[in-house]
């Protein structure tokens, strides 16, 4: 079952711009800018902070005075049922138009931020392993990775019409032919090392791709790839840099790329042995091998990150274990130096930890932690020389278990100038069990009182800022995304633009940012003087009065003031403004009656109503299609095994026929024999009796 309310909220963000105007959008901005106004307490730290470069032991059944553990901030994005499973399988990736998750039968679905617009990339018939977008800014390129052995890279493009429909285009796709050994437990991992180039592994095989190079040097963009020893080298398709052959070592568990354009490739195997190879022309070669946990050094590591070029951040079985490394510079010119363990920090106890973790750099300096068994997730600071260790863990609750999770940071500067030493927020993008959701983790929250300001990793790398023709072609291929019509500008200029650079999914806490940095000052000031102009032309229809000349003023009210000029028919206002401003001043600075406003509040509640059913309609077509596609899938899967039945009964049974017959007469033949022999020896005796009796 998959519902999605995502279009209704793309719909009511665009109905509240087009009554900007209106007394109802006012109110919801005053409303929402005085809740902003008194969030900064809320966001003060409420976790534990942990001693530099020492070991130490968080204990999920104990609290230390001081500590808690507050409800993250969720806006549901889809409703979608997953099932639970403990595995390490990214199956949602997010850039910053589309929301993408995998779904049972392995498609991939596609959402638009902006439209709602929905697709399903289809190809993969297992589940999706591993899924990233390309780090260029403005590209939509998502590379998939299955449990199938088929890797995917495709793009995603929107439609020039607003309502028209998201389209794919393959760029190209590299089945993996090796097959792994019997029982071998995979997860195959992808990665972006550049804006057109990947890093996967698939078993024990890691391989490099250029995906131009390799799709322009296939005729259909389909290659296929022979990871076995002898595929080493030269008989590599092209485009395609085979690192590591798969030889029956260890499988790989995850891998991570460094920052910088010459960043090295940390590699997690299922041995508990992590490997470091570092750029070599068009591959890698490995410069270090070490095993991270010496308490258990035979246990799969689960995840590894790079927190600097120099630092590292390893994972061990389920993540019940962070640990904290050092990396020499000199990478595979200097092997005299050795990685060196900073520090460790343990969840316990382990029975009640099975965790996904996901590191937020370069947004942040946190490590995220999603624990499945306790609907819970931890945030791990480090701090700004990452080498020196851990600082501070913060734990969070959920609504639901946190399957799979990534974190993006969405707000950019301009958001953060207001508040001082703000670091931000990030956006945790959530598959769980129930539904696909997005929350809201504040980074101030997640880090010691004596840090201020932002946090973002800085990356020296060309790659993640593409220059500006390729920007400029990139934007002419992807069509700009519908606007609401403008309205008049109101007083206070250029915040507008600020509303539009938020989060386009506009979650709650992003709509008390947009509304308190749409005025730049308390409602209190700002309001009333952006409204009377508005509010003096909306009065005559909300009163549905006659025209101003046959509406005048009752006797004994008091007589109508006006700033300026009067307008040509605006009818007197009778009595202050409900306390606010001296009496008699114009229009009330509440604008049009509450009989308009509720007005307003019914018909937009008509109309999310009616874009929700309409919606809910599309989507159980969405799932009669893919049920049908599950069936059409089933049947032929019983097919296949009735013919291989069938094959299999008239190859075997003859064969089964004959060695029954041959042990069924083995154990006749003697029988037989025997009732020959004594058959004989009695027509003998008879003979002789008489001859005999003949004299």
């Amino acid at each position: 079952l998959e519902v999605g309310v995502d279009k209704p909220r793309a719909r009511l963000r665009h109905a509240m711009a087009n009554t900007s105007d209106s007394a109802a959008s006012r109110a919801l901005a005053a409303a929402a800018a005085s809740g902003a106004a008194g969030t900064g307490a809320s966001l003060a730290p409420k976790g534990r902070t942990l001693e530099v470069g020492v070991d130490a032991v968080y204990d999920l059944s104990k609290r230390q005075p001081g500590e808690e553990t507050p409800q993250l901030e969720v806006l549901p994005i889809t409703m979608y049922v997953t099932e639970y499973a403990e595995r390490q399988f990214s199956q949602i990736a997010v850039n910053g138009r589309y929301i993408c998750y995998g779904l049972r039968a392995g498609q991939i679905r596609v959402l638009h931020k902006e439209t709602a617009s929905r697709a399903l990339l289809r190809g993969h018939t297992q589940h999706i392993a591993d899924m990233a977008f390309s780090p260029s800014k403005n590209s939509d390129v998502l590379a998939s990775f299955g449990m199938d052995g088929n890797l995917f890279v495709k793009k995603i493009v929107a439609p020039a019409d607003p309502n028209g429909d998201i389209e794919e285009k393959c760029l190209l796709q590299v089945t993996v032919m090796t097959e792994a050994l019997p029982g071998t437990v995979m997860t195959p991992k992808v990665r972006w090392l550049s804006k057109s180039k990947i890093v996967a592994s698939y078993a024990d095989g890691v391989f490099i791709v250029d995906v131009a190079a390799a799709a322009a040097a296939s005729e259909n963009t389909e290659i296929s790839l022979y990871l076995s020893p002898g595929s080493f080298g030269a008989e590599a398709p092209d485009g395609v840099t085979i690192v590591s052959p798969m030889a029956g070592r260890p499988v790989v568990t995850d891998m991570s790329v460094g920052p910088g354009e010459a960043g090295r490739l940390a590699v997690a195997h299922h041995d508990g042995t992590l490997r470091v190879w570092s750029q070599a022309g068009d591959t890698f070669v490995q410069d270090s091998t070490f095993s991270p946990f010496d308490e258990t050094p035979d246990a799969p590591l689960a995840s590894v990150f790079f927190a600097a070029p120099d630092a590292l951040v390893i994972g061990g079985e389920h993540n019940n274990q962070l640990s904290m490394w050092s990396l020499p510079i000199g990478g595979a010119d200097d092997m005299s130096v050795s990685p060196e363990h900073v520090q460790t920090l343990s969840f316990a106890p382990s029975a009640d930890v099975y965790n996904f973790a996901v590191s937020a750099a370069p947004g942040a300096r946190l490590v995220l932690v999603s624990n499945l068994k306790k609907q819970a997730l931890y945030a791990v600071h480090f701090g700004e020389d990452a080498k020196c260790g851990f600082d501070y863990v913060s734990e969070f609750s959920t609504t639901m278990p946190v399957l799979s999770f990534t974190a993006l940071r969405e707000d950019g500067a301009e958001s953060d100038e207001p508040t001082t030493g703000g670091a931000g927020t990030l956006q945790l993008y959530c598959m769980q069990t129930q539904a696909i959701q997005q929350y809201a983790l504040a980074v101030d929250r997640c880090r010691p009182v004596s840090c201020v300001g932002d946090e973002a990793v800085a990356v020296e790398s060309s790659e993640y800022s593409s220059d500006e023709e390729s920007e400029e072609e990139e934007e002419k291929a992807v069509p700009p995304l519908a606007a609401a019509p403008a309205t008049p500008a109101p007083a206070t200029p250029a915040k507008p633009a600020k509303q539009d650079s938020a989060s386009k999914l506009l979650t709650p806490g992003e709509l008390m940012s947009m509304a308190a940095g749409a005025s730049n000052v308390t409602p209190t000031a700002t309001a009333p003087k952006e409204q009377p102009a508005p509010k003096a032309k909306a009065a005559p229809k909300a009163k549905g009065a006659p025209p101003p000349p046959q509406a005048p003023p009752p006797p004994g009210g008091p007589p109508p003031h006006a700033r300026g000029p009067p307008p040509p028919g605006p009818p007197p206002f009778h009595g202050p403004p409900h306390g606010r401003g001296p009496p008699g001043h114009g229009p009330p600075p509440h604008g049009p009656p509450p009989g308009h406003l509720e007005g307003l509040i019914t018909g937009l509640r008509e109309h999310i109503y009616n874009d929700m059913a309409g919606f809910l309609a599309v989507s159980a077509a969405d799932a009669r299609e893919e049920r049908a596609s599950r069936e059409a899938a089933e049947r032929e899967r019983q097919k296949q095994l009735l013919t291989a039945v069938s094959a299999a009964i008239t190859r075997d049974l003859p064969v089964a026929i004959e060695k029954i017959l041959k042990k069924e007469l083995g154990n006749t033949v003697p029988l037989i024999a025997a009732a020959l022999a004594a058959s004989s020896g009695k027509a003998g005796g008879g003979s002789d009796d008489a001859g005999a009796q003949a004299p």
